[in-house]
């Protein structure tokens, strides 16, 4: 009788640890923040406060705070808040905060330099000869 018992304690510990176990990795599974991406342009940057508004294609603006962990990069490159400009074409990955949308990558869009066509001259030909001078 008295191991029975025993093993049927044991038994019920194990189920309720199982149980807590699934219950903590449920509740983490919830709190992970959904990632958003937007392009746009930037309308207002503020470097100093670590703020930047972006306006999407459909004229709808975002505010966002640069996060310290936040990524930015300019091509290959990396790149400080200070590098951006009012005006830059960006695309933005960021999470939605308790106090706002917080940018956590921001990839600057490099500007597509035109190539101009090489110019092709034909050398002129050679000048005629001066005409004799008559004395």
């Amino acid at each position: 009788m008295r191991k029975s018992l025993v093993r049927m304690i044991a038994t019920l510990s194990v189920v309720v640890v199982a149980l807590a176990f699934t219950g903590a990795a449920r509740a983490q599974e919830k709190t992970k923040p959904k990632h958003h991406e937007l392009t746009g342009e930037i309308t207002v940057i503020d470097a100093k406060a670590g703020t930047l508004s972006v306006k999407k294609a459909d004229d709808a603006k975002v505010d966002l705070t640069v996060g310290a962990k936040c990524k930015i990069a300019k091509g290959a490159e990396k790149a400080a808040i200070a590098d951006l400009k009012v005006g830059d074409k960006v695309t933005v990955t960021y999470i939605e905060g308790k106090t706002g949308d917080i940018a956590t990558r921001i990839e600057l869009h490099l500007a597509k330099v035109k190539v101009a066509a090489p110019v092709v001259t034909t050398p002129a030909p050679p000048a005629a000869p001066a005409p004799p001078k008559v004395q």
